[in-house]
């Protein structure tokens, strides 16, 4: 603790101190992080234009998924991002719209079946 003396082992101005709780977040805390409406921007955006034909091209490269492929598809995110992190980015969220993809098609899938199912149901009561 300070005792607003120049000199000896607790020397130095007198302050108050903040607690935790009270204090702001400081802005660079936050940085990388988007907010809910930048979020929601660019999910529109993305529905709206699609993919890009080197994002394509990456998918493409990763619905084959042997290594080899895998490899190839972050190969060419590499050439076109120039980095290693973003490349990695890129890749990671390319495989993960290609699996909600297969996801909703399977669900699909189930629900054309059940309604099929239902309906062989219908017709053999009749």
């Amino acid at each position: 603790m300070a005792k607003g003396i120049a000199a000896g082992v607790s020397k130095g101005h007198i302050v108050t101190t903040i607690e935790k709780k009270k204090r702001r977040e400081r802005p660079v805390h936050r940085k990388g992080r988007f907010s809910e409406r930048t979020k929601f921007v660019r999910q529109i955006i993305r529905e709206t234009v699609g993919f890009s034909h080197y994002e394509k091209r990456i998918m493409e490269l990763l619905k084959a998924g042997s290594a080899k492929e895998v490899k190839k598809a972050y190969r060419f995110a590499k050439s076109r991002l120039g980095t290693h992190k973003r490349a990695q980015h890129k890749t990671n969220e390319l495989e993960e719209v290609i699996q909600q993809i297969k996801h909703e098609a399977a669900a699909r899938h189930e629900a054309e079946a059940a309604a099929k199912a239902k309906k062989e149901a219908a017709e053999k009561k009749k």
